[in-house]
């Protein structure tokens, strides 16, 4: 399984995504979930105007600045994917940092407000979340 920490900000090169296209995508990895064998990550995306006054502005979300990234980035709710183990490895992701406790709690917060991540891993988020009370 990976060694990645939770909140770690990964990059997959090559990352296929629901619209079919192949491209180097940012991720915000959130932990293997054993009931889904599979790692959860998160998509960010640099297009904030979609989420501040475009088209996705009523869907919660939650904008980094860039220390992690290279620009500010909105992490993508409707972008949340389950790999499995083989196919997680396959993409062979970097991590190029951890995001900041405070980070991490607002994107959990936004994860599990929205209507695009399944009830089963709004559970799991919801443990994660307890480890900051």
């Amino acid at each position: 399984m990976s060694s990645f920490p939770i909140g770690s900000v990964i990059i997959i090169d090559n990352f296929r995504g629901k619209d079919g296209t192949t491209k180097k995508r940012w991720f915000v990895y959130l932990g293997f979930y054993k009931t889904l064998e599979g790692h959860i990550i998160c998509t960010t995306t640099s297009r904030v105007g979609y989420y501040t006054d475009g088209k996705r502005k009523n869907i919660p979300h939650t904008i980094f600045e860039p220390r992690c990234f290279q620009v500010r980035s909105v992490l993508d709710v409707m972008g949340v994917y389950y790999p499995n183990e083989e196919e997680f490895k396959s993409y062979n992701p970097r991590k190029v940092c951890e995001l900041s406790e405070e980070e991490l709690k607002m994107a959990l917060e936004v994860l599990l407000i929205s209507d695009y991540v399944e009830e089963i891993i709004k559970d799991y988020l919801r443990e994660l979340l307890k480890n900051f009370d």
